[in-house]
C-alpha cells in the first residue's frame, strides 16, 4: 500500500474579518455557539447564515 503525501493547508496566522477587514490573532477572537469566529471589532460573523441576511 502506498501512502500519498498530504499537506494540510490552513491559516494559523490569524483571523481576517470579511466585513470590516480587521486582522486579529486566532486566540483573541471569540466564537459563537456554532463555532464560527466573531470579529472583535465589528461583531460580524463568518457563518453561512450571516451571508443570507
Amino acid at each position: 500500500m502506498d501512502f500519498v503525501d498530504f499537506e494540510w493547508e490552513h491559516d494559523d496566522d490569524g483571523f481576517e474579518c470579511h466585513s470590516c477587514g480587521t486582522v486579529a490573532t486566532t486566540v483573541s477572537v471569540d466564537y459563537d455557539r456554532l463555532g464560527y469566529a466573531v470579529c472583535p471589532a465589528c461583531g460580524g460573523t463568518e457563518s453561512p447564515l450571516a451571508e443570507q441576511a
